[in-house]
Order: C-alpha cells, then structure tokens, then sequence
C-alpha cells in the first residue's frame, strides 16, 4: 500500500514536472526595411522579451502568451535595440535574418522569446 501512494506521488510529481517544463523553438520572421545596395551593415543585435535577465530588457518575470510575439513587436524591439546600439536614428533602422527563439511550456503557452537579426543602416539619409 505504501509503495503504491509512492508510485502515484512520484507520477503526480513527474507529470507537474513535465507541464512546467520548456522548450526552445526557432521561427524566421520578415525582414524590417528593404536590404539593399543602399545599407550599411551595423552588425548582430538580440533582444529578450520575457523571463530575461539583462539589463533594461524584456522583463525578469516569465511571460504567459498565448500566442508569439506579432512580427511588428519583434521589429519594434529589435530597431529600438538597434538605434541604442550603434547610436543611429531608428528610422534609418534595417534588418535581416530575423529569428525569434520561443520558449514554451508544452501546452504552448510562451514565457518568453529571444530575438536576433542583423542590423544595418540606410546609406540614403547619407546623400
């Protein structure tokens, strides 16, 4: 009997274990601005929406997303982190190899994303 309520404790225990547990995805999003000829590449940039740790990012507190961040949230985070960076007006912002990591309980819901791109500038507010 004794070793009974400790296999349903241990199972009630590894499935809460297994509900609360994350995992990572990768998904590509559209680029912000047009890449061309014209753009000055700045460099790598990463923004942590959610759950983060750094400094003047995201939030240290998980998220509860039903859904991923829409691609102009992304952008949005991504160009503000940019401009800060490298020091240019967010409007001459532009980005490429757009991907946001998700980090998802397995009932889908998003505690909290990771974004990174590479960021240029647009040479045309230099003629």
């Amino acid at each position: 009997m004794k070793s009974a309520k400790l296999i349903i404790m241990f199972m009630l225990v590894s499935a809460s274990t297994a509900l609360l547990s994350t995992c990572s995805t990768v998904t590509p999003y559209g680029s912000y601005g047009n890449w061309s000829d014209e753009v000055r590449p700045l460099g790598p940039v990463s923004y942590c929406g959610g759950g983060c740790n750094r400094s003047g990012e995201g939030s240290i507190w998980s998220l509860s997303l039903t859904q991923p961040p829409s691609e102009a949230t992304v952008h949005e985070a991504l160009a503000r982190k940019t401009a800060s960076q490298y020091s240019v007006p967010q409007s001459e912002v532009v980005l490429k190899n757009v991907n946001v990591t998700l980090s998802t309980e397995i009932d889908g819901t998003v505690r909290g994303w990771t974004a990174t791109a590479d960021a240029g500038r647009s040479r045309a507010q230099d003629k």
